[in-house]
């Protein structure tokens, strides 16, 4: 049984090692600006908000998305941030193999999400009955809409 237990601490200091590689960075370049949740320097992108500058909408991407999706296929990203409760109409976007798949839907940037999403501490997605949560610490979504906006920011 001490066994078992031993297993099961170091499977789950595993779990927690790998989502604190996880971080948000905000970047931009002439044309777009991008606040990401993921492993810098990667591929693993878990959620990201981004937009092209100059505009007043931004999109909302989740990938690595599980359940039965179809490119193109329409989806809904319900998203709760601190009891706060959103949704977002989404489309799908599936790899040529089938295996990853993303949704990606648009807001204006004046939309309530971003605002709670400032403010708060936690932002849940739930798509197809599968839940994530993500920590909004260090989330600059402030940055992320003055750059949007064209704003230059120091």
């Amino acid at each position: 049984m001490r066994f078992i237990l031993v297993l099961f601490a170091l499977f789950s200091t595993a779990a927690v090692s790998i989502a604190q590689e996880r971080e948000w960075t905000l970047n931009a370049s002439e044309k777009e600006a991008f606040l990401v949740f993921g492993v810098p320097d990667t591929d693993d992108v878990g959620l990201s908000f981004w937009c092209e500058i100059g505009t007043n909408k931004l999109s909302i991407f989740v990938n690595n998305i599980s359940g039965q999706l179809k490119q193109d296929q329409s989806a809904t990203i319900a998203i709760e941030i601190d009891n706060k409760k959103f949704s977002v109409k989404a489309k799908a976007a599936v790899e040529k193999l089938g295996s990853l798949k993303s949704l990606e839907g648009q807001i204006a940037s004046t939309d309530p999400i971003l605002k709670a999403a400032e403010n708060g501490s936690t932002l849940k997605t739930s798509i197809l009955g599968h839940t994530n949560t993500y920590p909004l610490i260090d989330a600059d979504f402030t940055g992320l809409l003055r750059t949007c906006a064209g704003d230059v920011v120091n």
